[in-house]
């Protein structure tokens, strides 16, 4: 018979094995709501991280005259 380990729920992100910029990575990505990241990488290390956010405009709700 096997029991099951109890054991407390791991964190949303485990810092431990993360590098700074691994972690900047990450905020970005769960801080975009629509959009795009772009990642460079040299030498198997991230050296650049672009973030584009998309934002929706309702032209109808606009008064061009």
């Amino acid at each position: 018979m096997r029991y099951p380990i109890a054991r407390d729920p791991e964190p949303e992100i485990n810092i431990v094995n993360l590098s700074d910029t691994e972690y900047v990575l990450l905020n970005a990505v769960r801080e975009l709501r629509a959009g795009r990241i772009e990642v460079v990488i040299q030498g198997s290390r991230i050296v650049e991280i672009t973030r584009t956010q998309r934002v929706e405009v309702d032209a109808a709700q606009e008064s061009w005259a």
